[in-house]
């Protein structure tokens, strides 16, 4: 518990040093990635076309990185804090590859087939100094479970398979606040009464939820300002879905639904979670929060700061002792 001392505190600065009255939803250091993945990432035949960040060991067989990056890009596209295993598979058939930029990795980097198109590789370096991961979870983590808290501007109906969000027409923050399970099991995701320009913030409560075979066309107009907060959730299935919003999970595994080798489809926008194991495309569409958001005080932030910490290392101590 001492050493995510730091890292809690830093969160406490961050928001009680913000004004009470009005921010925007930052996703802080992570929403300079297409997906930024808190501990293990695994995956193959699949692509994030933006950067890619991972806080753990990185898995990749015929993956792609870095395709949407500037010709000459100099950053790091892909950043590794333990150790990278990739594996380009045949270079005749979606061989993997950084397309731009520098891979940077805290650990050992062991790789087959794998070319870097106009980066280097660096590895046994010292990550803290390009992602403190410990920092950004606290902060995310924090961030996510005071979202969560939010009240609903707009309301839900279940009909069939269908579940309908309809805005209240005028806020330009826009708060739906949805059962884990219902989302999971419905097939088609319509949106009403949301105003152009609106930031919408979809909470998603539950241990359990997911994204499985629901079409979200009505969504796709505001994909850059849409957020699903799954707030609650150790696991998080991602399967046969085209997602037009990004992701915030920082206490979830995502997985596909139909156990190894599932997990398909797309998310158009940015993914935050605490691990990785599916094949979901990465399209790179920044999170952009639109309109500003009331800030509790700053011992509601705290609070929920704690609250978050003490609901990870709770979480994280029964999957240990299972």
């Amino acid at each position: 518990m001492k050493k995510h001392i730091p890292a809690l505190c830093l969160v406490l600065l961050l928001f009680s040093a913000a004004p009470a009255m009005a921010a925007y939803i930052d996703l802080g250091v992570a929403g300079e990635y297409n997906a930024f993945i808190l501990g293990d990432f695994s995956s193959s035949s699949s692509d994030t076309q933006g950067r890619l960040a991972v806080g753990g060991n990185a898995t990749m067989q015929w993956y792609t990185i870095g395709d949407t990056l500037a010709d000459g890009y100099s950053g790091y596209s892909l950043v590794v804090g333990g150790d990278l295993t990739y594996n380009g598979g045949d270079p005749s058939y979606n061989g993997g590859e950084v397309k731009h930029g520098d891979v940077a990795v805290g650990g050992s980097a062991a790789s087959s087939n794998f070319t870097l198109v106009d980066g280097t590789l660096s590895s046994g370096i010292d990550i803290d100094g390009i992602i403190d991961f410990e920092e950004q979870a606290a902060y995310l983590r924090a961030l996510s479970v005071t979202l969560g808290g939010y009240e609903a501007t707009g309301t839900d109906v279940l009909s069939g398979n269908v579940l309908t969000l309809t805005g209240d027409g005028t806020s330009l923050l826009q708060v739906f606040n949805l059962d884990g399970l219902e989302l999971m099991g419905s097939t088609e995701l319509s949106l009403d009464g949301v105003a152009d320009g609106s930031t919408i913030l979809i909470n998603v409560s539950g241990d359990v939820s997911g994204l499985v075979g629901i079409g979200m066309g009505d969504l796709t107009a505001y994909r850059e300002n849409v957020l699903f907060n799954f707030y609650e959730a150790d696991l998080l299935y991602l399967d046969s879905v085209g997602v037009q919003g990004s992701i915030l999970a920082p206490f979830a595994s995502v997985n596909g639904a139909y156990g190894e080798g599932s997990g398909w489809g797309s998310i158009d926008g940015t993914l935050i979670a605490e691990s990785y194991y599916a094949h979901i495309e990465q399209h790179d569409v920044p999170f952009n929060s639109t309109t500003p958001v009331p800030e509790p005080g700053t011992f509601v932030i705290m609070g929920l700061g704690l609250l978050a910490l003490t609901l990870f290392m709770r979480r994280r101590g029964q999957r240990v002792q299972a």
